[in-house]
C-alpha cells in the first residue's frame, strides 16, 4: 500500500476505516463521517453526552432544605466540566428538582437555587455562561419514593437535556 514521503511510504492510519485518518479524526476508533469531523451523527453523540453526564449526576448531593453541594460532589462536577468543554459548541439545560419535604412554592424556588448553583459552578470553571440554562421543576418529577430516607435523597438532583 501506498502512503506519502513525509510518513516514509506507509500510509496514514485510518484506526476505524472510516476513510479519515486519525490525525484529522475526532473519533478515531468510531466509524463516522467526514462532515462531522470523522463522528457518528451529531444526534447520537449527543445522545450518548447526555445519557453520560446523567449516569454521573445522581452523584451530585445537595443536603435537605439548600442548594450547597456536599463535598462529595465536586469531583463530579469537574468531570462533567471535562466532558463540556470537550463539546463547546452544545447548550445545556440544567434542571433542578427536590424532595416533596416543604412546600410546593419553596421546592419550587429550592429547586432553581439548585440548578442555577450548578449552573454557576461550571461557569465559574470555565464552561460558557451562555451555553448553560437552568430550570427548577420542584418536586414534580420524583425518581425514587419519598416516602423514605434514600428515596428522598434520589429525588433531590440535577439532570442535564442538551438543548437543540
Amino acid at each position: 500500500i501506498k502512503g506519502l514521503p513525509t510518513n516514509n511510504g506507509c500510509p496514514l492510519p485510518d484506526t476505524d476505516n472510516d476513510g479519515i485518518v486519525d490525525a484529522a479524526d475526532k473519533c478515531p476508533t468510531v466509524p463516522g463521517l467526514e462532515s462531522n469531523n470523522g463522528c457518528p451523527f451529531k444526534e447520537e453523540v449527543l445522545s450518548d453526552l447526555a445519557l453520560g453526564l446523567n449516569k454521573m449526576t445522581p452523584d451530585i448531593l445537595f443536603n435537605t432544605g439548600n442548594a450547597n453541594f456536599r463535598q462529595e460532589s465536586y469531583s463530579v462536577l469537574i468531570k462533567i466540566i471535562e466532558e463540556m468543554k470537550q463539546h463547546p459548541d452544545v447548550q445545556f439545560k440544567i434542571g433542578g428538582h427536590t424532595d416533596s419535604t416543604g412546600s410546593a412554592k419553596i421546592n419550587s424556588s429550592l429547586s432553581q437555587k439548585r440548578a442555577d448553583a450548578v449552573a454557576k459552578y461550571f461557569a465559574s470553571k470555565g464552561v460558557d455562561s451562555s451555553r448553560l440554562t437552568s430550570k427548577g421543576y420542584g418536586s414534580a418529577n420524583p425518581i425514587d419514593s419519598n416516602k423514605t430516607r434514600a428515596g428522598r435523597a434520589n429525588n433531590r438532583r440535577t439532570e442535564f437535556i442538551i438543548v437543540d
